[in-house]
């Protein structure tokens, strides 16, 4: 049975993957030889053929290493069904991306369909995504205004799991709320490292994220606008033709003569 699903994940096609929707995961893995045969064992790691856990929903890269002599590769089973193209030598590596089903929870199984039944094969333990905290400002590198307000969101909250934030500031603590918005206390003018901690029902510590802004007292400047001038024509206009006080004082004389030569 296993030969079978070996030979058919060998056999799966570059499948597209969707577009990622979660969170990214990286995977770094090696294809090493013992003498009871080949094994894979995660970069820095020493369990063979590892368990690893991965959020669903997650965009997934899946780098293999092959530090073996003979030839290795990587395929994974359902709902994945994707490989790395046969064959990675000797020194040789490769990466594998995929995005992991949201809706999709349990075990994903990667072989390497050269050795399968000898050993090469362990479990990729697809659970359901942690809550996240996020950031939404300041952003990390931003300069603040007058007033520090910081915006919080959670990611993968899940129903009924309440959750809570311990928002520090320089590492001391400054607030601890439930509100996606808190006002804290304008510092100094500089750089400040803004850390929030997101805490579940028992105060444990689920997931934590910082980021660096400047702080500038002063109000934002604002931009003032500029009222173009009026639109002129690139054609001159043309000049008037109302005769000057000379040109009036020549007609006179020309029709004064011209009375006379008349009477005359």
């Amino acid at each position: 049975m296993l030969r079978a699903a070996v030979a058919l994940l060998f056999l799966l096609p570059l499948l597209p993957s969707a577009s990622a929707a979660g969170e990214a995961v990286r995977v770094d893995l090696e294809a090493l030889e013992g003498d009871a045969g080949g094994y894979y064992q995660l970069l820095g790691g020493s369990a063979p053929n590892p368990t690893i856990e991965v959020p669903a929903g997650a965009h997934v890269e899946l780098r293999l290493v092959n530090h073996g002599a003979r030839s290795h590769n990587v395929a994974l089973g359902a709902p994945v069904n994707r490989s790395l193209p046969c064959c990675l030598a000797s020194g040789a590596e490769g990466t594998l991306a995929f995005d992991l089903p949201p809706d999709f929870t349990g075990h994903v199984l990667y072989v390497d369909a050269l050795e399968g039944e000898a050993g090469m094969h362990g479990v990729l333990d697809v659970t359901k995504p942690h809550p996240v905290a996020r950031i939404v400002a300041p952003t990390n590198g931003s300069t603040v205004h007058a007033t520090l307000d910081v915006q919080l969101q959670t990611l993968n909250a899940t129903g009924g799991t309440p959750t809570s934030y311990r928002v520090m500031l320089d590492g001391v603590p400054r607030a601890n709320t439930t509100e996606g918005t808190v006002r804290l206390p304008a510092p100094e003018t500089g750089h400040h490292l803004l850390t929030v901690q997101l805490l579940d029902a028992n105060g444990t510590i689920v997931d934590e994220r910082e980021v660096v802004f400047f702080f500038d007292p002063t109000e934002t400047p604002t931009q003032g606008t500029t009222t173009p001038p009026p639109a002129t024509s690139s054609t001159p206009a043309p000049a008037k033709s109302t005769p000057g006080p000379g040109v009036a004082a020549l007609l006179l004389v020309a029709l004064f003569a011209f009375t006379r030569s008349r009477r005359s």
